[in-house]
């Protein structure tokens, strides 16, 4: 009676857990529906809750149910055919279900998929225009380099135009006044100042005395002095107004470039310690010797540093080692010469031999011409 009591209940059991087995059914089968209404709302969050997590969560439960179920029906010695039979059926009736499962799991990750494309779509369709932005951008600034760089140079064209208009009509201004006060300066003959620092002493004292020193106005005097300035000097105060202190600046500055004291005495006494040998008595060899050494000596004299090289005339005179006998000869003393008594002696030589070759020079043309009437003679013949 026990055994028949305890079979009984075993079955109620499993009638029980059939019944909970259906409703299990049910509910998945009610979740097939809303997975079919979710795809076609396209609710994807939803439609994603319910195939990932409560689809899954209802297939386990009933996983575990069926398992349950089949053994107690075979602890009551239910024919495994039965068994078998019931599982089949109660899978198959859940196929429906889980196959809309699969196909909205499909459903969830094509949507995913075509926004992660468009996404990317998005991001390279940005890329592109940020480029666009960048190329248009780096155009825009060369464009306005360029614009800036030609209005640059217009402004430079204006500024030339007017610059050489001015200039213009301050030499016609100068062309003028000089011409208005002609009578008051003589007529220049300055040798024009090339502008280098052993050129600066002879120029400055002829200038000084000729015009700077003269009683006309400063404009008048600058428009001299930019007629006997060259070179440098000239690129210097080219482009200074003419005015009376344009002409005062002027120069301060071409005594400050080439007029500093310590670099024409340098100047000058380079030249002199690089005159070169002359050899022979050539009269004009010497004489350019001689007048060379006189001009930088004569500088260095007005500037009163001449006793500064006194210590180099022996040097200059062994530079003269075929006229130096000559002009030795008849002073003992010749090695305590200053400079003056070098040039003095040079001076009388110049004087001596210019006679001889100017006496040479009518014998050449002489015989020269004696020549030529020698063979005119013999042509006839």
């Amino acid at each position: 009676m026990k055994k028949n009591c305890r079979t009984r209940d075993t079955m109620e059991d499993v009638a029980s857990l059939k019944t909970s087995v259906e409703k299990e059914i049910k509910k998945i089968q009610y979740y097939g529906t809303v997975i079919q209404q979710h795809m076609e709302d396209e609710d994807i969050p939803k439609l994603k809750r319910v195939v990932e997590t409560t689809i899954p969560s209802k297939l386990n439960m009933m996983e575990d149910l069926i398992d349950k179920t089949s053994e107690m029906m075979i602890e009551e010695d239910v024919v495994l055919s039965e068994i078998q039979n019931w599982t089949l059926e109660t899978r198959q009736s859940i196929e429906e279900t889980i196959s809309l499962t699969k196909r909205g799991r499909s459903f969830v990750e094509s949507y995913y998929k075509q926004k992660a494309d468009e996404t990317r779509a998005e991001m390279l369709e940005e890329e592109k225009w940020k480029k666009e932005q960048e190329r248009k951008e780096a155009q825009m600034h060369e464009e306005k380099l360029y614009a800036e760089k030609l209005k640059r140079d217009r402004a430079a064209w204006r500024e030339h135009q007017e610059i050489a208009l001015e200039t213009k009509r301050i030499e016609l201004e100068m062309e003028k006044k000089m011409k208005s006060q002609s009578a008051k300066l003589p007529k220049l003959t300055i040798t024009p100042f090339q502008g280098t620092t052993k050129d600066w002493i002879r120029f400055y004292n002829q200038y000084h005395a000729q015009v700077d020193n003269q009683p006309v106005s400063k404009t008048v005097k600058f428009g001299y002095l930019l007629q006997l300035v060259n070179g440098p000097s000239r690129n210097l105060i080219g482009n200074i107004p003419n005015t009376d202190e344009g002409y005062d600046r002027a120069m301060e500055l071409l005594r400050k470039e080439f007029g500093q004291e310590q670099a024409v005495i340098a100047s000058h006494t380079k030249e002199i310690i690089e005159m070169g040998v002359v050899l022979g008595t050539k009269y004009s060899r010497v004489k350019d010797f001689y007048d060379t050494l006189a001009v930088n000596y004569e500088a260095l004299r007005a500037m009163g540093a001449h006793r500064k090289v006194e210590g180099l005339v022996i040097s200059s005179l062994e530079k003269l080692p075929h006229v130096k006998p000559d002009i030795t000869r008849n002073d003992e003393s010749w090695e305590q010469w200053t400079y003056d008594e070098l040039l003095e002696e040079l001076r009388k030589w110049l004087k001596r031999n210019q006679v001889e070759d100017s006496a040479s020079r009518r014998s050449l043309k002489i015989n020269l011409r004696r020549g030529e009437e020698k063979s005119s003679i013999h042509g006839c013949r």
